[in-house]
């Protein structure tokens, strides 16, 4: 278990994606993933390895999750879920951030952002997009997936250079 404080230094250090035990600089999409797990490690504090999983289905759901891999566990520090609904807890204990607790209880039936919250299972507490500050509140065309991994590549300080190729789909 992490605390708050923690959790803000892991999502800050530097990342980059780690493959084939080397550090990549520079990655190309062409085309955009569909299933696929990235590590990364961070030349500041190498005690950490961290994974980022992309999910999108054939029916336009897009799951992205990242996580903390420490000694044998995968530490969940934030998941955006888009096409899938979810149930906060219903009791906030004292850890619970201020900006949650009024979800508490809540069934959230749109886009929404999990966050880490001490005390709780991984990643229970989300909140609807709508409400939050990331930038991308719908997913409904590739352009929309290439500004959501460029936005959490952000949030998460990787540094490893994307490059994106969106599909050409006629009518987006």
């Amino acid at each position: 278990m992490f605390t708050l404080d923690q959790v803000q230094y892991l999502l800050s250090l530097p990342k980059y994606i780690y493959e084939n035990n080397d550090i990549v600089k520079m990655k190309r999409y062409d085309p955009l993933p569909f299933n696929e797990r990235l590590f990364m490690l961070s030349e500041q504090d190498t005690d950490y390895l961290f994974f980022i999983d992309i999910f999108r289905s054939s029916k336009n759901m897009l799951k992205l999750s990242f996580h903390c891999q420490e000694k044998d566990a995968a530490i969940g520090l934030l998941r955006i879920d888009y096409g899938s609904s979810h149930k906060n807890p219903e009791i906030c204990a004292d850890s619970v951030p201020g900006f949650l607790k009024p979800y508490a209880a809540q069934y959230i039936d749109e886009p929404h952002i999990h966050y880490y919250v001490e005390k709780y299972k991984n990643l229970v507490w989300a909140l609807p997009l709508k409400a939050d500050k990331f930038p991308v509140k719908e997913y409904s065309k590739e352009k929309d997936f290439c500004d959501i991994i460029l936005s959490v590549a952000t949030i998460i300080n990787l540094k490893t250079e994307l490059f994106l190729q969106e599909a050409l789909n006629y009518g987006d």
